[in-house]
């Protein structure tokens, strides 16, 4: 088999006429439709209005609870103002009561005569040398009872 010439001549492109170059514009391609089914695009709509329904549901939960918690804390505080308020009350009566009978106490002491008492209502006797008695123990079992220490 013969092979052809022509395949070998290297010049071929050379001499031939050159034909301008067009340049190829980018062909467009058609723009591409999605058919939307209606009723799955009224569904996808119903689902964004209610995911945003639950998100302001919970919003409006959350602030709830929050201030639901604010106020029970006010109501507690004030609760425990109202206990201190009640105590310390109570605490400046008993402080009264205890003055007062603190001063009765020493308006006693001050105004008593122990010897006038202990003599008369008593019949206790002062001591004093002559009256004055000593117990001593010798022994085991003997108690030894003197007027005088000697």
């Amino acid at each position: 088999m013969a092979q052809r010439a022509y395949k070998y001549d290297f010049g071929y492109e050379h001499n031939a006429v050159r034909k301008p170059r067009v340049e190829e514009q980018p062909q467009q391609s058609p723009k591409l439709r999605v058919i939307k089914n209606p009723g799955a695009v009224i569904r996808a709509e119903e689902r964004a209005a209610n995911m945003i329904a639950l998100k302001v549901f919970a919003l409006i939960a959350v602030n709830f609870i929050l201030l639901t918690a604010v106020c029970y804390s006010f109501v507690l505080k004030n609760e425990t103002r109202n206990q201190l308020a009640a105590i310390e009350k109570q605490y400046d009566v008993h402080k009264a009561q205890y003055e007062e009978l603190n001063i009765r106490l020493t308006a006693l002491a001050a105004g008593v005569d122990i010897d006038k008492i202990a003599t008369e209502k008593l019949g206790l006797v002062k001591v004093t040398p002559e009256n004055e008695v000593y117990l001593e123990k010798e022994q085991a079992n003997k108690i030894i009872f003197s007027q005088s220490k000697e």
